[in-house]
């Protein structure tokens, strides 16, 4: 699977719109409730770094699990410094590919 074509879709509007709510729903099998308005790639990676700052390391890991980010690329991440837009970056794609996958298989 080519990551670029995954990209490269979240210019699009409803896309992106469907790559936030799945964001919200993994936000939401933690338990936690999040309601994202952002309008564009850059506002939601803006938006979802703030909201993972304010996470306690629990449920920021809760996060992570249920996002299917693997382990070593939390752990390299976590080596390389720990720059949460990078990581904020990770979950994007990541929910972006779930996104794909669905509206792949679904056809």
């Amino acid at each position: 699977m080519d990551l670029t074509n995954v990209s490269k879709k979240l210019v699009e509007t409803a896309f992106l719109k469907d790559t936030i709510h799945q964001i919200q729903k993994d936000f939401t099998a933690i338990g936690i409730n999040v309601s994202l308005c952002s309008s564009n790639l850059n506002e939601l990676e803006l938006e979802l770094c703030i909201i993972l700052q304010s996470l306690s390391p629990e449920n920021f890991m809760q996060f992570a699990y249920v996002v299917d980010i693997g382990e070593n690329k939390t752990r390299e991440w976590m080596h390389s410094g720990g720059d949460l837009s990078i990581y904020t970056h990770l979950i994007i794609q990541r929910e972006a590919l779930k996104v794909f996958l669905r509206k792949e298989f679904a056809r």
